[in-house]
């Protein structure tokens, strides 16, 4: 067998791949591939393909040219295409890679079908066999003596086709432009008889049956003058039946007995991706079995609804919906599916056998909603499909039915937009006229973020309309299950309020996994597997349920799986934990200050070198930030001091990079004023890690009393001792109290060599250049400089290269070399963005807004400062920590170049920087 290569001879020769075009562009290449075709998989010995190519007289080289032409065919087809043997050549193909033999199955049978009673698929069947058609077979050898006879068999075997398939459309009542394209056959083909007799069925089902006898007089004239003969007796019975009136010749009456599909009230909003996703799924001949699957609420029984209609006439035996919410028992699943597709009564409970033996001829899209809550669900449909090979099934659940060939589709929450309008929508209908007004648009749009752009939740918020304002909802939706009830009474029940859509899924879980979900309440912002498993006490196994309960959300981050739970979700989780509350929320709490530790730990130790490892916990700490939150909210409103000022002292320096100074500072703030807050032993490192953020949002006072506290409250704690000196001594510096600052920085690198933390000396070294920098010593600066961005470089810290190369940039800038300074701030700037340092990327913009205005570039120079000032005023960042006056200086220059009002409209109408103005 070739490597999945397709040949096409119903019309001109076409070889193709899945990814490309192989047909031969010789033509006595393409005629013995196609004498090849003919006998597939039979030998063809070398004198046929002789006599094929040249006739009786092939010239002397013929059989030299053979092997040339089978070696270039093999170079398009592949090498296995071809096989030599002794007498010859067999090309190896499956039936199913050439046209020819997919049109005869298909032509076969649907001619069985034709016969069997089933004409519409019947119908469908043959038409998916003349779309097989693309011109005359073997086009390209058809007047060749070799392929003559099977070109002729071949043609007749598509005007029978056309015929059946005529007949089966017919049979099946689809008469309109059947009869046109009857009679251009006709003229085409006068003498077929079995054109005629279809037209004269058609024309009958018409209510034509005049036109019908006269068919059958034209041809019975034609026959007799041309050939001397009279019609078949096909036709004669024909027309029999047609002076009689015969019952046989009606059309079934298609979908006499077919449910229709119910027509919602409502447009479906922002689902046509999804219809047409699902929909190129069931479209595909391996697809049988598609679980749409998603939470409560989400709108997978309207989406299954939509995909319903979408493949309304696709199916030749049509489209089915089968409700099973208010089905109790998995043993009367075949009656409710046989009674959805309308199949015969019967006495007994029939077998899902017996529907699959039933069903077993008919090309059907069956679609079951709601079927979560039957055990075996999955099971028995598994069982049907393989009864009835022509079935595609559509399930709506909140589970992964878990069987083998199922395809999963899982329902995505509404698309931003799209859950505004439907907002409005029902708001207005709710309340015509007067539920929202034209300013409305982004509370709307918070009311749907916090209800996860769930349709139902939306839905039943904005039912509320009638009563409450957009704003006033919002305001209520911290007690969302309270909120959101009294749903349109023609929903079931468990739809009618948030409380019992979620209760309906719950419901079905054992008492083990829903108490592991209700564990999981208190996770703000997802949660690892190991935190699952820590927190919530969960099994993979009871996870791995709750996940194909469309409880859990599963997402992967680098490669591994993180789960989350929707809000509404987890407003209900919190709620079925009780009594238990507060002690799950404790175990949330612990873990996270276990976690900030572990951080806090990490940057103490001496592996710490601000490189790959700083960026991976950065990147850590992104993604639990809001777990992290929350555990900082329930320990300062549980007066938990231990766990606040754990979780303070782990964090002050991920606050400090990521430019979240004054939500930092304000949190401090709380914890500090908790009752029995002294009594922690990590209270030195808080204060400190407050005295760094006040100093970096420019509070110099409260860094002064922060670092201080710092030192009184741990005494013994060298660590402490270190970062407080080092956060004085830069105070010392912005003061000119040069000597005081350089005792501080001394002492901090004394303290870095007895615990024995290069890292931390190079911090002491670097603020010693600092202050150099300030008393105007610009040698010595840049020495201590270098000396920290050469540490840094060796061990591909992004952090410490960016900060030295921010420090180099100013002593560059300060002594004129300009484009040195320039390309110092790119590098810092690049370095701390890698890593997320706001603060600092600020900085860096600064100094490139110094060196482009030097340059006398002032509408770059413009844009450069309004950024930098936009980061640092967004980070809580004050200009001054990074040099005292460079944003004053940089702002006059500008002013000067630009003139004022042309300043403003570039850089924007910020306060000035420049003091006094």
């Amino acid at each position: 067998m070739t490597d999945a290569v397709e040949y096409l001879i119903l019309g001109p020769l076409v070889v193709r791949s899945p990814f490309d075009v192989r047909t031969p562009t010789a033509k006595k290449e393409r005629l013995l591939l196609i004498r090849l075709l003919i006998d597939a998989e039979t030998v063809v010995s070398t004198d046929e393909l002789l006599d094929a190519l040249w006739g009786p007289r092939p010239p002397a080289t013929a059989r030299k040219l053979v092997q040339q032409y089978v070696g270039a065919l093999r170079s398009r087809l592949g090498p296995r295409a071809i096989e030599t043997v002794e007498e010859g050549y067999r090309l190896r193909a499956a039936p199913a890679e050439i046209d020819r033999n997919r049109f005869e199955h298909l032509a076969a049978e649907g001619r069985r079908l034709l016969r069997a009673g089933n004409p519409s698929l019947a119908a469908t069947t043959l038409r998916r066999a003349l779309d097989l058609w693309r011109g005359p077979a073997y086009l390209d050898a058809r007047y060749e003596e070799f392929a003559r006879i099977d070109a002729e068999r071949l043609d007749e075997l598509h005007l029978d086709c056309i015929d059946a398939c005529l007949e089966a459309e017919a049979a099946s009542g689809i008469t309109v432009g059947a009869v046109a394209e009857l009679q251009s056959l006709i003229a085409e083909h006068p003498h077929h008889e079995g054109f005629r007799a279809t037209l004269m069925v058609a024309l009958y089902r018409s209510g034509r049956q005049a036109e019908a006898l006269k068919v059958y007089d034209d041809v019975r004239e034609l026959l007799d003058a041309d050939l001397g003969l009279d019609p078949g007796e096909r036709l004669r019975t024909l027309q029999h039946q047609i002076l009689n009136h015969d019952p046989a010749l009606r059309a079934r009456a298609e979908g006499e007995h077919t449910p229709r599909l119910p027509v919602p009230s409502t447009p479906l909003l922002g689902r046509a991706d999804d219809v047409e996703r699902l929909f190129g799924l069931v479209e595909r001949p391996d697809v049988r079995l598609v679980t749409i699957v998603g939470a409560g609420g989400i709108g997978k029984s309207r989406l299954a609804l939509a995909l319903a209609h979408r493949c309304n006439g696709r199916f030749a035996n049509g489209v089915f919906l089968a409700e099973l919410a208010e089905l109790r028992d998995g043993r009367h699943l075949a009656a409710a599916l046989l009674g959805a597709v309308a199949g015969p009564a019967s006495p007994d409970l029939p077998s899902i056998e017996s529907l699959g033996r039933f069903l077993a001829d008919r090309e059907v899209l069956l679609v079951v909603d709601n079927a979560e809550h039957l055990r075996d669900v999955g099971e028995q449909l598994t069982r049907l499909i393989e009864e009835a090979p022509r079935l595609t099934v559509v399930v709506t659940s909140r589970r992964v039915l878990h069987v083998t060939g199922e395809h999963v589709y899982t329902t995505p929450p509404l698309a931003p937009a799209t859950a505004v309008g439907l907002f409005a929508a029902r708001a207005e209908a709710a309340a015509p006229g007067r539920q929202t007004r034209h300013d409305s648009g982004p509370v709307i749009a918070e009311i749907c973020q916090r209800l996860d752009n769930l349709p139902l939740a939306i839905e039943l918020a904005a039912a509320q309309s009638s009563t409450l304002t957009p704003i006033t909802i919002l305001e209520r939706l911290g007690d969302r299950l309270g909120l959101l009830v009294d749903g349109p009474r023609d929903l079931p029940d468990r739809q009618r309020t948030l409380e019992l859509t979620l209760r309906w899924s719950t419901d079905l879980l054992d008492e083990v996994e829903r108490a592991g979900l209700a564990r999981l309440g208190p996770f703000a912002g997802g949660c690892t597997l190991e935190a699952a498993a820590t927190v919530a006490g969960l099994e993979l196994t009871q996870l791995n349920t709750l996940v194909m309960h469309s409880l859990v959300n599963r997402t992967d981050v680098d490669g591994r799986p993180r789960f989350a739970l929707l809000e509404t979700v987890r407003e209900y989780a919190l709620g079925l934990l009780g009594h238990d509350r507060s002690a799950g929320e404790r175990a949330h709490a612990a873990y996270y200050a276990g976690f900030a530790s572990s951080y806090r730990q990490f940057l103490e130790s001496a592996e710490f070198d601000v490189g790959a490892r700083q960026d991976a916990w950065l990147q850590a700490l992104d993604l639990e930030l809001a777990n992290l939150r929350a555990a900082l909210d329930w320990s300062i409103a549980m007066n938990e001091p231990h766990l606040a000022v754990e979780l303070v002292a782990g964090l002050w320096r991920y606050w400090h990079i990521r430019g979240r100074l004054a939500e930092a500072l304000e949190t401090i703030r709380q914890v500090l004023a908790l009752d029995g807050i002294g009594a922690s032993d990590l209270l030195g490192s808080a204060l400190v890690g407050a005295a760094g953020l006040a100093w970096a949002a420019g509070h110099r006072p409260a860094a002064t009393a922060y670092a201080n506290e710092a030192i009184a409250a741990a005494p013994g704690d060298r660590r402490v001792a270190l970062a407080a000196e080092n956060v004085l001594g830069l105070i010392a510096t912005h003061d000119r109290n040069f000597d005081a600052a350089r005792r501080h920085h001394e002492r901090s690198r004394t303290i870095a060599l007895e615990l024995g933390s290069p890292d931390q000396e190079m911090t002491a070294v670097v603020n010693l250049g600092d202050v150099a920098f300030a008393e105007g010593d610009y040698a010595t600066a840049t020495a201590h400089w270098l000396e920290f961005l050469d540490y840094w470089q060796a061990r591909d810290g992004s952090e410490g290269i960016g900060l030295g190369a921010l420090n180099l940039g100013l002593a560059s800038l300060r002594q004129g070399r300009i484009e040195e300074a320039a390309a110092y701030f790119v590098e810092a700037q690049t370095r701390f963005e890698r890593i997320g340092f706001r603060a600092h990327s600020g900085h860096a913009l600064l100094g490139q807004a110094a060196a482009a205005a030097h340059r006398q570039d002032p509408e770059r120079a413009a844009d450069l400062f309004r950024d930098a000032l936009t980061i640092m005023q967004e980070a809580g960042a004050a200009p001054e920590t990074f040099d005292p006056d460079l944003a004053g200086e940089v702002e006059a220059m500008l002013r000067e170049a630009l003139g004022d009002e042309a300043f403003e409209q570039r850089a924007g109408p910020g306060p000035s920087v420049i003091q006094g103005r």
